[in-house]
């Protein structure tokens, strides 16, 4: 069957110069369905990224994705790509947006149900621990629910941790633009809850 999209190859930087041509990641990453938001760990050994419309991904309907992962053997192999548990996977939309650097924190977005629909509304996090990933935890920042009512949603948390870009877009229309702003932690409460601001 031919490929209608298109595929993840990989770039190496050396001495800030494209050191190589693209390579092609091959099959045991790209598959006949659409791969997207690729995030590579710190260390470099590890590729994250969702895949939409996957027979394996935990729901069937349209448009649905999980994310999916593989670890690198060496500089030109990686392991066949595998379905990542839950809670990195739901019921339907899943994406890994950015990784701190200490490989402890995941950014993703935060689903909520309406009605027999779910509806992506807003940013959240996962943390590390002794046997994989907690549960997401939703950001909060006053103001973005209102703005962010668009087909789509990105962002990264900075390294410091307590910064995060965003883009999305404010109406559910093709043409609509994307919207870049800055959210920064404010301040945290006693009960460990952090309060974000958007600049």
């Amino acid at each position: 069957m031919k490929r209608l999209f298109p595929a993840f190859i990989l770039f190496i930087l050396h001495n800030s110069v494209w050191a190589q041509a693209p390579e092609n990641l091959g099959d045991r990453i790209n598959s006949e369905v659409a791969e997207i938001q690729p995030v590579i760990s710190p260390d470099g050994r590890t590729l994250y990224f969702s895949r939409v419309n996957h027979p394996q991904n935990a729901s069937q309907k349209k448009g649905s994705q999980d994310v999916w992962m593989a670890v690198s053997l060496s500089p030109t192999l990686w392991t066949n790509a595998s379905r990542m548990p839950s809670p990195v996977n739901g019921e339907e939309h899943n994406v890994i947006y950015s990784i701190t650097p200490d490989g402890n924190t995941i950014l993703t977005h935060w689903v909520e149900k309406e009605g027999e629909d779910l509806r992506i509304r807003g940013f959240a996090t996962m943390k590390k621990n002794a046997t994989g990933w907690d549960r997401p935890k939703k950001l909060d920042i006053p103001g973005l629910e209102g703005m962010n009512k668009g087909y789509y949603q990105y962002g990264y948390l900075a390294n410091d941790g307590k910064t995060l870009l965003l883009a999305f877009s404010e109406k559910k229309i093709a043409e609509n633009p994307i919207f870049m702003l800055v959210s920064r932690i404010a301040a945290e409460s006693g009960r460990g809850l952090l309060h974000w601001v958007m600049t």
